[in-house]
């Protein structure tokens, strides 16, 4: 019986099959080199895959440090460090509306190492027509939505508006008369107000400002009328005792604001959240992906990063991939005929 020969485990056993094949030097070449493309090529990374993580992991996280998608982010990377046993680091790399972040994360070594923190801005940003250095389908593979929450219709303490049917009467009687404030002109908040005042069935003057905060305070000042926001920002400023909320934009009341009734026990049928993602570098290891995304299922059953979540005023939403893949999809296609309709433009 022959020896088994493996012409890329040693010197001899390669001497061997040249020597049974002397005359075919070029093909025994031709044989090698394509056997070690099919090693390196196919094999490797199977290998690393199975052993994935092998070393420590970046979370790109295109917002500032502070805000609510870093703190989620950081309190996620301590659960995903124990839970996978290798560092997770949390690089934040804000700018450009989360541009910069999400295209580093785009271009970055497609091995599973790399993910980001994305919510409705990045889906807005790619929404808009706008020329961006990536393609946020093409380039990254959703995850899974990891929290949501809803939005709320907030006024000042002493506004005239004492509930959600004052506001919308008194803006049916006179359109354009009544301001709402917004964090700028094509931003997660500015879509989700217009959605609000479609289903309101009402027409109102916007007013962009830098950062929701700017815009709280002008409206208890008395310069524009209502801000709609997410929970997190909602519940500090009615805390705070200068604001008041006039409904959650939600199929049901929130623990957090017990006392606030949604728009739709109001007769408006509006449902708005905020939410927040995660999205790998295109090509990553199916392996690497499904135990992300198994990870972060164990993730929104955790005690802690359900404190982080409800602090934030939102809750856990893991999802199936393909039920995320499908949402991210319906929301592109919602956001930019939304934007092409109000004729919304990102300068």
């Amino acid at each position: 019986m022959k020896p088994h020969l493996n012409p890329l485990n040693s010197v001899g056993q390669r001497e061997a099959l040249r020597a049974i094949v002397p005359r075919r030097r070029g093909l025994f070449q031709f044989i090698v080199a394509g056997l070690s493309a099919a090693i390196l090529g196919g094999v490797a990374p199977t290998v690393e895959a199975q052993g994935w993580p092998s070393r420590p992991l970046q979370l790109v996280v295109p917002f500032p440090a502070g805000g609510p998608p870093d703190i989620l982010a950081r309190t996620l990377a301590e659960f995903l460090t124990r839970e996978l046993g290798q560092p997770v680091v949390v690089n934040n790399r804000a700018g450009a509306d989360t541009i910069i972040g999400t295209d580093a994360v785009a271009k970055a070594p497609r091995d599973g190492y790399t993910m980001v923190v994305l919510g409705d801005s990045g889906i807005i940003n790619s929404a808009s027509g706008r020329k961006l250095p990536y393609d946020l389908k093409a380039d990254l593979i959703p995850v899974s939505m990891i929290l949501s929450g809803p939005q709320v219709v907030l006024v000042a303490q002493n506004s005239r508006f004492k509930t959600l049917g004052d506001l919308v009467s008194y803006a049916k009687a006179n359109p354009g008369k009544v301001s709402f404030g917004s964090s700028g002109s094509a931003t997660a908040i500015r879509i989700s107000t217009e959605i609000f005042n479609a289903a309101a069935g009402i027409d109102t003057l916007h007013v962009p400002y830098k950062g929701v905060t700017p815009a709280l305070n002008d409206m208890i000042g008395g310069q524009v009328d209502y801000v709609i926001t997410g929970m997190s920002v909602a519940v500090r400023s009615i805390q705070g005792g200068k604001v008041r909320g006039l409904a959650v934009n939600a199929r049901g009341r929130v623990a957090q604001l017990p006392d606030v009734p949604t728009a739709l026990e109001q007769g408006v049928d509006v449902d708005t959240q905020g939410w927040y993602g995660l999205f790998m570098t295109a090509g990553s290891p199916v392996q690497a992906v499904d135990r992300m995304h198994a990870a972060l299922t164990r993730a929104a059953q955790d005690a802690t990063v359900l404190a982080t979540m409800n602090k934030l005023g939102g809750s856990p939403a893991v999802m199936k991939r393909e039920t995320f893949s499908a949402f991210v999809d319906t929301e592109l296609n919602r956001i930019a005929a939304l934007m092409k309709r109000l004729n919304i433009k990102i300068d």
